[in-house]
């Protein structure tokens, strides 16, 4: 059958090897076949038992294959080496070597692929150099050099890739530097350098990089500073500098200038002591992680500036000994944690002013004094729930005294059918009328009277109670609880319960026992980042 399709005898040989089991349906050869006859455009070697022992492609295969736009050869981790007639596939636009992980180099004639838009070279871990020839792949948008580990330079021709948009370079371990014609890649737009332990600078034409939207130098651990032009790339919206520059004690007072970023980490940048006043000026800041800026000792009174901040982060920020009364101006801020800043002694007046605030994380703050803005019984009992929800979390407790199935059935699908209960003893009716007959059956169309339904598992499951509050309580308690429990995620059923509770709050000094209950829980679920209902917490010996 290779004779057919193969003039040359080592492709003749290199087909007759692909042979597989005849009880396997479109095996390699069949694949192959389809390829040559222009059947199929696509090329998949991948994942195969015989593929995975190819070392080398033929130089006749290629020739063959003039309308081929695929060739995956995913995980052919014997090929030693592509031939040089690669450059002959004129029409492919996307070429996977992902896991070829004895692949030492590739051929000059790469750069003859004019129309090769995706090159994808993750997990190469042999490829030392890429051929200067790259330059010339003007369509290429997307280079994936991940895990590339023997991979110590680019090419200067890296610079021509105009169309390129994405460059991933996670865990290139032995790159050291990068060329000053990255700044020539003007389409770019992602930058992910994650994991370059061994790069020690960034080229100061970074900052003519002015599509550039997503930055990530997580891990660059040699990195000794931070360029000043990085400050320069307007429409940087991501920006990730954790475990980064690890000796970095500031950051340059131009960081302001950012004005497009959304997101910033500087987790783990263990040497940083301030951050520069600046920082106000980013706007469009909404996330911003701190965690482990061990020798962060304040923040910048300029931090309440930050107006569409929602997510604030100081996770084991163990310097930290105070927080900035403008903190209480963040009026976007949804969650802050301080879990483990165990040198904080108070908290500011003006936290009280978070109204859009739904988790703060004390845990662990062992020198934090009792804040004046909230009532020690709230206190008291935000601790005892914050010990429930531990032994929730470690396995210790259960979340609710009901079986998977029973929960799944109750809160997701309404209700439970059990046999009607004799008329005149009343169990059948439930508190807001909420008990009704079983659905229609499938064969007469008519309800079933023998069945009704019920909003538990068993007669005092807290479910069955929940109707006493009213049926929107209820039916947005059971949502929470469903949230809670992992089952499925309401969002605004969330939002609505919190504003709820808020207006409770409002009718507290009237003596409303339902307006108290809702504020001993509205601190709880802000202080601990509990994101369930109280009623939860009746039947497993709860606080409430």
């Amino acid at each position: 059958m290779g004779n057919a399709l193969f003039t040359d005898a080592d492709s003749r040989k290199w087909f007759t090897a692909l042979a597989e089991p005849p009880w396997i349906k479109n095996g390699t050869q069949a694949r192959v076949r389809a390829a040559v006859a222009g059947e199929s455009t696509e090329l998949d070697l991948s994942n195969s038992y015989v593929t995975s022992r190819m070392t080398h492609i033929p130089e006749g295969v290629f020739p063959t294959l003039t309308m081929l736009t695929t060739l995956n050869l995913l995980a052919c981790e014997s090929l030693a080496a592509l031939p040089e007639s690669l450059g002959e596939l004129q029409t492919l636009t996307e070429l996977n070597l992902n896991g070829c992980e004895s692949l030492t180099a590739l051929p000059e004639s790469l750069g003859q692929l004019r129309a090769l838009t995706t090159l994808n070279l993750h997990f190469c871990g042999s490829l030392v150099a890429l051929p200067e020839s790259l330059g010339q792949l003007r369509a290429l948008t997307t280079l994936n050099l991940r895990h590339c580990r023997s991979l110590t330079a680019l090419p200067d021709s890296l610079g021509e890739l105009h169309a390129l948009m994405t460059l991933d370079m996670v865990n290139c371990s032995s790159l050291t530097t990068l060329p000053e014609c990255l700044g020539q890649l003007r389409a770019l737009t992602m930058l992910n350098l994650q994991r370059c332990v061994s790069l020690v600078a960034l080229p100061e034409s970074l900052s003519q990089l002015q599509a550039l939207v997503e930055l990530n130098l997580n891990n660059c651990t040699s990195l000794s500073a931070l360029p000043e032009c990085l400050c320069n790339l307007q429409a940087l919206t991501t920006l990730n500098l954790g475990h980064c520059c690890e000796s970095l004690t500031a950051l340059p007072e131009s960081f302001g200038q950012l004005r497009a970023l959304t997101t910033l980490s500087l987790s783990w940048c263990s040497s940083l002591a301030a951050l520069p006043e600046s920082l106000s000026q980013l706007q469009s800041l909404m996330k911003l992680d701190l965690g482990n800026c061990s020798s962060l000792t304040a923040l910048p009174e300029s931090l309440g500036q930050l107006r569409a901040l929602t997510e604030l982060s100081l996770v084991y920020c163990t310097s930290l000994t105070a927080l900035p009364e403008s903190l209480g101006k963040l009026r976007a801020l949804t969650t802050l944690n301080l879990h483990f800043c165990w040198s904080l002694t108070a908290l500011p007046e003006s936290l009280g002013q978070l109204r859009a605030l739904t988790m703060l994380n004390l845990e662990r703050c062992r020198k934090l004094q009792r804040c004046r803005c909230l009532k020690p019984c709230y206190l008291k009992r935000s601790e005892r729930l914050l010990k429930r929800n531990i032994q929730i979390r470690d396995g210790r407790a259960l979340r609710f005294p009901m079986t998977t199935h029973d929960f799944a059935a109750t809160v997701l699908f309404g209700s439970m059918l059990r046999p009607r209960r004799p008329s005149g003893d009343g169990a059948d009716v439930a508190a807001g009328g909420a008990t009704t007959t079983a659905a229609a059956s499938a064969s007469d169309g008519q309800a079933d009277a023998s069945l009704v339904r019920v909003l538990g598992a068993f007669p005092d499951c807290v479910l069955s109670k929940l109707n006493s509050h009213g049926p929107a309580f209820a039916s947005n308690t059971k949502r929470l609880i469903a949230d809670f429990c992992g089952v499925s995620f309401y969002g605004e059923g969330f939002a609505r319960w919190v504003a709820e509770i808020d207006r409770q709050l409002l009718r507290q000094d009237q003596g409303q026992q339902q307006g108290q209950r809702g504020a001993q829980f509205n601190f709880a679920r802000r202080a601990h980042g509990y994101h369930g209902p109280p009623a939860l917490f009746e039947r497993t010996g709860g606080p409430w």
